[in-house]
């Protein structure tokens, strides 16, 4: 079961969790942002009963952009980076897309 712990302003729900329930974020007052992985197919209605000044981060099409959306929430989405090395005798390469 998930809870947020007290005065933190950022949350990430491990991925893997599939529900969050009732009451996980409820009036976590210092709280800006949950950030919700593609896992999470259920939301407790009242999961974030009284913390208002909430942002769910998450991608587009998942569970919690639904969620947010239809309660008002505002979202700020997700961007997946794909990350590959190159090697090469002298050198390690980082290549974002």
């Amino acid at each position: 079961m998930i809870r947020c712990p007290t005065g933190v302003e950022s949350f990430t729900v491990s991925d893997g969790i599939q529900i969050i329930e009732t009451y996980a974020f409820e009036s976590c007052k210092s709280l800006v942002n949950v950030i919700i992985p593609d896992s999470v197919t259920s939301i407790s209605d009242s999961a974030f009963t009284g913390s208002d000044s909430i942002v769910i981060c998450c991608s587009r099409g998942s569970y919690a952009e639904s969620y947010a959306v239809a309660r008002s929430i505002p979202v700020l989405y997700l961007r997946r980076l794909r990350i590959n090395f190159m090697l090469d005798t002298n050198n390690i390469v980082l290549v974002i897309n």
